[in-house]
C-alpha cells in the first residue's frame, strides 16, 4: 500500500475521532450546564432561607423595639403625670403652711405669751391648760425643744418673746 493511502486512513481516523469527541462533548454540555445550575439552584435555596430567617428576626427586633419605645413613652407620660402632680401638692402645700403661719403670726400677735408648744398640749381655760384629767400644772417641754423656738423652726426666725 501506498503511503498516501495510509496517511489518507489515518487522516480519516483522526477526523472521525475529533468529530466523535465533539460531539460527546456536544451532549455533555447541556447535563453539565444542567448540574452546575442546579447546584447554583441549591445554594440560592439555602441563602435564601437564610437570608428570610435574617429578615424575620429583624422584624422580631423592631417590632420588640417599638413595643420598648411605646412602654417607654407611657413611662415618661406616667413620669411627667407624677411630676406635674407632685409640683401642685408641693404648690398646694407651700400655700396651706402660709396660711398656718398667718395663723401663727396673728395668734402671736394677739397674745405673745402663749408659745406652740402650751398649745400643742391643748386647751386653755382661764386656769391655764388643760386636758382629759384636769388642769396642768406646767407644761412638759420636750427636751428637744429650745426655749422661745417654734416645732419645726430650726432658723430661730420663729422666736416669739418670752419676757412679755
Amino acid at each position: 500500500m501506498d503511503t498516501w493511502v495510509i496517511v489518507a486512513i489515518v487522516a480519516v481516523v483522526l477526523i472521525a475521532l475529533i468529530v466523535a469527541v465533539a460531539v460527546v462533548a456536544a451532549r455533555k454540555r447541556p447535563a453539565r450546564r444542567r448540574a452546575e445550575a442546579e447546584e447554583i439552584r441549591q445554594r440560592a435555596f439555602e441563602e435564601s432561607s437564610a437570608i428570610e430567617q435574617q429578615r424575620a428576626e429583624a422584624a422580631e427586633k423592631h417590632a420588640g423595639a417599638v413595643r420598648m419605645r411605646a412602654e417607654a413613652e407611657q413611662r415618661a407620660a406616667e413620669a411627667a403625670r407624677l411630676e406635674r402632680e407632685a409640683r401642685e401638692q408641693s404648690a398646694a402645700t407651700a400655700d396651706a403652711r402660709q396660711k398656718v403661719d398667718k395663723q401663727w403670726q396673728r395668734a402671736d400677735k394677739l397674745d405673745p405669751r402663749t408659745d406652740r408648744d402650751s398649745v400643742a398640749q391643748g386647751p386653755i381655760n382661764a386656769q391655764g391648760p388643760i386636758n382629759a384629767q384636769g388642769p396642768i400644772d406646767q407644761p412638759v417641754a420636750h427636751p428637744n425643744d429650745q426655749p422661745g423656738i417654734r416645732p419645726n423652726d430650726q432658723s430661730g426666725m420663729g422666736r416669739t418673746n418670752r419676757n412679755n
